[in-house]
């Protein structure tokens, strides 16, 4: 966790070639020092997700001097939060996993969760997982 004031940019990443835009979208962006590529979305009720991760981007970022945390989102209207979430642990546990695996192999310094279709009948078993998440990074 940063000390400072965080000055965060989301990088909008349509699939894994378009974390080579980022040296045109950063260079106009001042003081930014972390910046949270959109990686990770929620495909499935199961966990799974999609992946446009980019360890040379981290990289990129880690010698200018920024962090990046990896957003994961849940925009896909297609997906039963109810489902994923429903259980103690199981399916959302296998999401967990495998970003914590992803965190390891690209080297990310966070995770910017993006949930924005919340429902109260799920709300406390994400902020579970919220807190796992914490936990182990």
């Amino acid at each position: 966790m940063k000390d400072d004031k965080i000055t965060l940019a989301w990088f909008q990443v349509s699939g894994v070639a378009g974390n080579s835009g980022i040296d045109n979208n950063i260079a106009t962006a001042s003081g930014v020092n972390v910046l949270a590529p959109t990686w990770y979305s929620v495909t499935d009720s199961s966990g799974n997700m999609s992946c446009y991760a980019s360890a040379g981007l981290v990289n990129k970022m880690h010698q200018r001097g920024t962090d990046v945390w990896a957003l994961v989102s849940d925009f896909d209207t297609n997906v039963d939060f109810a489902a994923l979430y429903s259980s103690k642990k199981g399916k959302n546990q296998h999401g967990l996993i495998h970003l914590l695996m992803m965190q390891k192999k690209y080297g990310f310094d966070g995770i910017n969760l993006d949930c924005e279709n919340i429902k109260s009948a799920y709300a406390k078993r994400l902020s579970a997982v919220c807190k796992r998440i914490v936990d182990c990074m």
